[in-house]
């Protein structure tokens, strides 16, 4: 990225064809807490050990060049991946994954988990919601909060967990 007469200018590092694994999301994170970006790509596919195509957590690092595996999950728990968003809810210092998961009566939750190096461990699991469509972090007053939206809904809400 470059500033030119005060505008921001991207240039494209890296190109790679995801089509093949129908990308819903593409985020970054930083998943171990090491201040160094990993990048987040929702995916919907089959696994080796899955064979129903469904929503998919994958996570990549970055070393400047190309993309590494970093973990490739088939799930987060039973119930079905939605949406997820990353940041520092709690105010512990460092970020989290919200995971917007539905199960098959159609009731939502959200998951907050934590990367242990080797998966994820569930921190909390919040109250159970309808029609939430999606979720996004928003910074506000060096805070993170997480954006609910709702089907059929203009308005949305925010939650912070500190």
């Amino acid at each position: 990225m470059k500033i030119s007469e005060g505008k921001i200018i991207a240039e494209e590092i890296y190109r790679e064809d995801f089509s093949d694994i129908l990308p819903w999301k593409i985020e970054a994170c930083d998943l171990d807490n090491d201040s160094i970006s990993d990048i987040f790509i929702g995916v919907e596919k089959e696994t080796v050990f899955y064979n129903n195509v469904m929503r998919r957590p994958f996570f990549y690092s970055w070393d400047g060049e190309k993309l590494n595996k970093k973990w490739l999950g088939s799930f987060f728990s039973s119930w079905q991946l939605k949406d997820i968003a990353f940041g520092d809810y709690f105010g512990l210092g460092f970020h989290v994954a919200a995971v917007l998961e539905e199960n098959e009566n159609g009731e939502c939750r959200i998951s907050f988990y934590n990367f242990v190096g080797f998966g994820f461990e569930n921190m909390k699991i919040d109250n159970t919601y309808r029609n939430i469509k999606a979720i996004n972090t928003v910074k506000q007053d060096n805070m993170d909060y997480l954006k609910l939206d709702f089907t059929g809904f203009k308005n949305s809400v925010k939650l912070n967990y500190n």
